[in-house]
């Protein structure tokens, strides 16, 4: 068996909290929602765990459903959490697909096929329940932070 050196994780109500700004995701006003990403807290207990991983030797990547768009603001973000990640993945410019269906890009893209990808991957870190149960039945391990879904 390889080692499972990465571990995955969200961003949008799962390392930020977004709670600040769910009532436009809820009404479905995605720039308005976005636009206010700068305001989030961290999860400071999932941000612990990450650092945990990473002092272990595990490589962090963040596999996200926010538009490219916002990847400078992303940026800002975590650096003014201390948060370094290897990799961050965002969804495309005119990107309407479901969540699982970007992430199953950002997969194909960092790995050669899903069974490499559970290999390598040692969990991932989510809290939409629909995406939570779509990895669980890809066969990784998912640990949901919190309950979501928009």
């Amino acid at each position: 068996m390889t080692d499972r050196n990465y571990v995955i994780i969200d961003l949008d109500g799962t390392l930020c909290n977004d709670s600040h700004r769910k009532e436009w995701a809820e009404a479905k006003q995605w720039d308005e929602y976005h636009s206010r990403l700068l305001g989030d807290p961290v999860h400071e207990d999932v941000a612990t765990a990450l650092s945990t991983f990473q002092e272990a030797g595990k490589t962090v990547m963040i596999f996200s459903g926010r538009p490219e768009a916002y990847r400078h603001h992303t940026q800002i973000w975590l650096l003014r959490h201390n948060i370094d990640v290897a990799v961050i993945m965002m969804r495309g410019v005119n990107d309407y697909r479901k969540a699982e269906e970007v992430k199953l890009g950002h997969l194909t893209t960092m790995f050669n096929s899903i069974e490499e990808a559970k290999e390598q991957i040692l969990v991932i870190f989510e809290d939409n329940d629909k995406v939570v149960q779509w990895w669980r039945d890809l066969g990784f391990r998912c640990w949901q932070v919190a309950p979501g879904g928009y």
